[in-house]
């Protein structure tokens, strides 16, 4: 079982979680702030990855990024966050039964994510940029992956991992399981802000469908960036609900966090934009321009950095987005329009009713594979409904923080990139209000959106059980190699045998392997979104083959890792009517004259080799 020892050595989050929790129990003892189970180890868990995060990005600016500095500075985080509060020891499991129910269906969550990584943007993004950060010791632009010019506040905790591991880029355990526990702590903090909004007896129940969620659970046990975005936001927006009350010093934290969401993602620049919006409506009139200034400034402070970054480097401080504003080196219009419609086209339509009707279908699709790609379920949806139309007598589940806040996302989300898994950031808010509205109406409905959730959830999550071979990995029926083998056949495969088919100093290009270069042990050029860009480029501007081979030594490049079935195929290359068949007869032409020579095939995909034989002009 291969899986086992990672799973205990995960353990490491949760502990570190708890660790920092401790100052945050002291300092709110002495300003007497009630902090809650579900609040303090939600708090200290994202306290414990903001801090990893936070070293992450200026080791990584500095060209610093190494274990032989990361331990040494973890060591001394330990010992602080003991000192600081030392003397909260025992207190700290106070009220450690009502994280029961979210721990159990943590569960299954952290066995699917035992399995290693092997799909979504896992490969090419979350995973496959901190394993390059970790092995040069640095940011870097690994060729044209233009992810790594994306806000990389995941990404530098993942870099940590993957420089602190026993072998260079690997990382001391399975970095799907880091995804797991941050997701147990989504569940903690959407709990702490159903409290917030009334719940007093039952704020466990919001936290748990929270796990219930199929499209929570798909990303949840992945190495995927949302479960930590959902996490700040969820505590940013209980920051705001306690700073509505007039409570500078959480207006602060509110904007911290909402800071931190935009380090992130570019998807926290909507979640900062709609909590100022807030922080304007629930002001005093008197105060409203000194606290949104404040928060504006901050909030600036906090997220700033890869903007910046962005804006020295690229000339676009939003790069490759808003191309049509700023421009950005190392881009074009025509990438640029296509890279947008691609992200149109995600989702189910891209009309104006489709717009319209997305949020409401959201929460009745159940397709993990095409449109929305993921599912919510009916039940949040109707326990917010309840909650706005059918108002219980007593309770502050109708807050208008947290009513507005999914409102108006949901607005963003259906104008933008319409897939499931990028509302779950609204999806604290909703559970937050339908079950603080719940306890009011009485504990004897309880049972229904439990049951509710479970009818619906239990078959998807079966169905992710079932997608990747999870039964046979626990069992030990399959190794690591067999089970990557298994689950990435046209990646993993290929990416395994390179290293002894490409001789040591050589480069190899990959057309169409889907980005997945988690894998790759070799040096590799790549288009990381239209994956024969550049290539399809130099083959338009080579007057023979003998011109294309020279170009290709020039940038030290010999090898081709085709996958047959995308490559130069069916106006993937057409920017102008006929291009893609121009420009495969041309390259079928070489392989015909032996410019370029079969070495290997896994059935759709194959390794070419330039002759080694020099071409005659």
């Amino acid at each position: 079982m291969p899986w086992l020892p990672d799973l205990l050595c995960s353990f490491l989050i949760p502990l570190g979680g708890w660790l920092a929790s401790l100052p945050l129990r002291r300092w709110a003892l002495a300003r007497e702030v009630v902090l809650e189970a579900e609040l303090a180890w939600s708090g200290g868990l994202l306290v414990m990855l903001a801090s990893v995060q936070f070293l992450g990005m200026v080791l990584g600016f500095l060209g610093l990024l190494r274990a032989s500095l990361i331990l040494p500075i973890l060591v001394l985080g330990i010992v602080a966050a003991l000192v600081a509060g030392g003397g909260n020891l025992r207190s700290s499991f106070k009220g450690v039964t009502a994280l029961l129910p979210t721990l159990l269906l943590l569960l299954p969550l952290l066995l699917l994510a035992t399995f290693p990584p092997w799909d979504r943007d896992e490969m090419v993004y979350h995973l496959a940029l901190p394993r390059s950060f970790a092995l040069a010791g640095k940011y870097t632009r690994p060729d044209d992956n233009i992810f790594a010019s994306l806000p990389l506040g995941w990404e530098s905790i993942q870099a940590v991992l993957h420089a602190v591991g026993p072998v260079p880029g690997e990382p001391p355990f399975n970095p799907r399981l880091l995804g797991a526990w941050t997701a147990w702590g989504g569940a903690l903090a959407t709990e702490a802000l159903a409290r917030e909004a009334g719940a007093q007896r039952l704020p466990w129940l919001a936290g748990v469908l929270l796990l219930l969620t199929p499209t929570f659970v798909e990303f949840g046990s992945s190495a995927y960036v949302e479960p930590y975005l959902l996490l700040c936001t969820a505590l940013a927006l209980l920051a705001m609900l306690r700073a509505a009350k007039g409570s500078e010093g959480w207006l602060l934290l509110a904007a911290a966090l909402a800071g931190l969401t935009t380090s992130i993602k570019y998807t926290g620049l909507a979640v900062a934009a709609i909590l100022a919006i807030e922080v304007a409506t629930t002001s005093p009139p008197e105060e409203r321009l000194r606290r949104l200034l404040r928060f504006v400034a901050l909030c600036a402070l906090v997220g700033s950095p890869f903007y910046v970054r962005n804006l020295l480097q690229r000339g676009n401080p939003f790069f490759p987005i808003a191309y049509g504003l700023f421009g950005g080196e190392g881009w074009d219009e025509v990438r640029a329009t296509a890279y947008w419609e691609t992200l149109r086209g995600y989702g189910a339509g891209e009309d104006l009713l489709d717009a319209w009707t997305a949020p409401l279908r959201l929460f009745f699709a159940r397709n993990h594979l095409t449109g929305f790609e993921g599912s919510i379920g009916p039940i949040p949806l109707l326990l917010a409904l309840g909650a706005v139309l059918w108002p219980a007598p007593e309770g502050r589940h109708t807050s208008r923080v947290l009513l507005t806040f999914p409102a108006i996302f949901a607005l963003f989300w259906a104008a933008t990139v319409v897939q499931a898994r990028f509302f779950l950031v609204a999806l604290p808010s909703l559970l937050a209000i339908g079950v603080a509205w719940l306890e009011a109406r009485g504990p004897r409905l309880v049972p229904l959106p439990l049951l509710g959730s479970l009818l619906w959830g239990a078959p998807l999550a079966l169905f992710l059980w079932r997608r990747q071979p999870t039964t046979e990995w626990l069992c030990g029926r399959l190794s690591r190699d067999q089970a990557l083998a298994r689950v990435l056949p046209q990646s993993y495969v290929p990416s395994r045998e390179l290293s002894s088919l490409v001789p040591p100093g050589e480069r190899v290009w990959l057309l169409w392997m889907r980005g997945y270069t988690y894998y790759v042990q070799v040096p590799y050029k790549m288009d990381c979104v239209y994956e024969e860009w550049r290539f399809a480029d130099l083959l338009d501007r080579s007057k023979d083959g003998a011109h294309f081979a020279q170009k290709l030594r020039a940038e030290k490049v010999s090898f081709l890792l085709v996958n047959e079935h995308f490559f130069l195929r069916g106006g993937s290359s057409d920017t102008r009517p006929g291009r893609t068949a121009e420009l495969r007869m041309r390259f079928e032409r070489m392989l015909r004259e032996g410019m370029l020579k079969e070495i290997r095939r896994w059935d759709r995909v194959v390794l070419y080799r330039l002759s080694e034989e020099e071409p005659i002009p």
